[in-house]
């Protein structure tokens, strides 16, 4: 099968987890974690962005051929980056469990976790982990501990992250003949697909044309129509809020704005939790925490700057988050 431009065989895995039966190697292909590999120019990006990187941060020191950059750069983040050949303790041979809720022991939280390099005054940066679990963005004083999610809750949702990004889906044609199977390893959520069902590499379309059923599994949503109209909620009431932050923000003195006085303004800590809830998907991995950051966030623009609002959106809280 083919697989994206530049892609080559980087370890063994990808002679066998190939083809329609078990396509692993097309899928990791065409997924960002082999297109956006190889991109590091440092030692901090090179944790998440390498192949050598991640082992090192990890302190995997077995041979494999991830551990070597090769003549033209970092190798990708590949198979053995999260799957152990040798075996492990986790299912699937996982170098860490994928089912704790917890940024030290989670699979995919030892690379999407949040980087505020403790000023929340840059960009908000893989912020996905702690988002899911409810720890993310900055803190005004009236908002203190975990703002939990059903998504990032463990006994509702044990999968956590790879329940809706790494789930297998299969297609069949009107005879009940298996014609697509897709193992998880494009990390695609709500992917696209074609009249047939079959997901697609296109990254826009209609909502209607997106596949959501990770969403309906496990007594989650009903239906995808339920699950698509909650997504729509909740990016909605991140976009709503968002906009009066920023216009909020548009008032605050420039004075505010400094990443060299040694502080997190409150202006600065606002913008930060806006480009947060703005982020790919953050409204959905936990929309009661987007909106909490929000508007407590809009609240301390206007204690702190003696501001009004601005937009007219309803400051009061329009999702409700489940018990923990």
């Amino acid at each position: 099968a083919p697989l994206a431009a530049g892609t080559t065989l980087t370890t063994g895995c990808g002679e066998c987890h190939r083809g329609p039966e078990q396509p692993q190697l097309e899928e990791w292909a065409a997924s960002r974690h082999s297109l956006l590999s190889g991109f590091a120019v440092n030692a901090q990006c090179a944790d998440c962005h390498s192949g050598d990187g991640a082992f090192r941060a990890w302190g995997i020191t077995n041979d494999f051929a991830e551990r070597h950059p090769t003549a033209t750069g970092k190798v990708a983040v590949t198979c053995a980056v999260c799957h152990d050949p040798h075996g492990s303790q986790h299912p699937a041979g996982l170098r860490f469990a994928v089912n704790t809720a917890s940024i030290e022991t989670n699979l995919c939280m030892q690379c999407h976790k949040e980087r505020p390099s403790n000023t929340f005054e840059g960009t908000p940066h893989s912020t996905q982990g702690p988002v899911l679990l409810g720890d993310a963005g900055w803190r005004p004083p009236s908002l203190q501990g975990r703002v939990a999610a059903t998504h990032g809750v463990v006994t509702s949702n044990p999968g956590l992250c790879v329940t809706c990004h790494s789930a297998a889906r299969t297609v069949r044609d009107g005879a009940g003949n298996l014609t697509f199977r897709d193992t998880g390893h494009r990390f695609w959520a709500t992917p696209c697909v074609d009249a047939s069902g079959r997901p697609t590499s296109a990254e826009g379309c209609a909502e209607s044309q997106r596949d959501y059923r990770t969403c309906t599994g496990a007594g989650c949503h009903g239906t995808q129509d339920i699950a698509r109209a909650a997504t729509a909620r909740a990016y909605g009431r991140a976009n709503d809020l968002a906009a009066e932050v920023a216009a909020l923000l548009a008032r605050v003195p420039n004075s505010e704005f400094n990443s060299f006085d040694g502080r997190t303004s409150v202006a600065e800590g606002a913008r930060y939790n806006r480009e947060l809830a703005l982020m790919e998907g953050e409204a959905v991995h936990n929309p009661f925490l987007i909106e909490r950051l929000l508007l407590e966030s809009i609240a301390e623009l206007k204690r702190v700057y003696g501001l009004q609002s601005a937009t007219g959106v309803s400051l009061e809280p329009l999702l409700i988050a489940p018990e923990n």
